[in-house]
């Protein structure tokens, strides 16, 4: 009876873990296409910002580039957890204010530039991230269903018959010897 329960139960492991495998694929395909999307963006703003600083740094030299530079406040990850796989959702950074300098309007466009650029950099780092956890969870994932599936639930089995045969055997036995009893 009990070696019963313990292939049923590796049964139902086994299909839940199928099913995890199935709903992380997708969203590892949806994930990557986001990344795809998100690289494109950054790519176009990293290339207009880079644009942006040659036209500074003719109109007002490197130095008042230089001094248009901040640091950047801080970055704040969403976290969500799908099947169990806890990675991030997105990310949003606050910059800080304009350094106190007089700037010329390229530099000005210059700084812009880099802030959408870096909003651009930091979505697309956590959307890469995401993708490389769930990915991890995934293949983890695989291989517990495929442990489960080849070499748990045969050897179970096989218990379950060797013991089936056993007692089967013992019965007719029994049978046997009431028979001889009998008679």
């Amino acid at each position: 009876m009990w070696l019963r329960h313990r292939v049923a139960v590796a049964e139902r492991g086994a299909d839940q873990l199928e099913r995890k495998v199935q709903l992380i694929s997708r969203e590892v395909v949806e994930r990557r296409k986001s990344v795809e999307r998100s690289r494109a963006v950054w790519e176009a703003t990293s290339n207009e910002a880079a644009g942006w600083m040659v036209r500074a740094g003719f109109v007002g030299g490197v130095d008042a580039v230089k001094q248009a530079w901040t640091r950047p406040k801080d970055v704040e990850v969403t976290w969500v957890a799908t099947m169990g796989v806890r990675h991030p959702d997105g990310a949003t950074i606050g910059l800080s204010e304009l350094p106190d300098v007089a700037m010329s309007a390229a530099t000005f466009q210059t700084r812009r530039a880099f802030d959408v650029a870096l909003r651009a950099a930091v979505e697309l780092s956590a959307g890469e991230s995401a993708v490389a956890l769930l990915e991890s969870d995934l293949r983890t994932t695989r291989r517990r269903a495929r442990v489960l599936r080849r070499h748990w639930l045969p050897q179970l089995q096989s218990q379950l018959h060797d013991l089936e045969l056993a007692l089967e055997q013992a019965e007719q036995e029994d049978q046997a010897r009431l028979r001889r009893n009998a008679s």
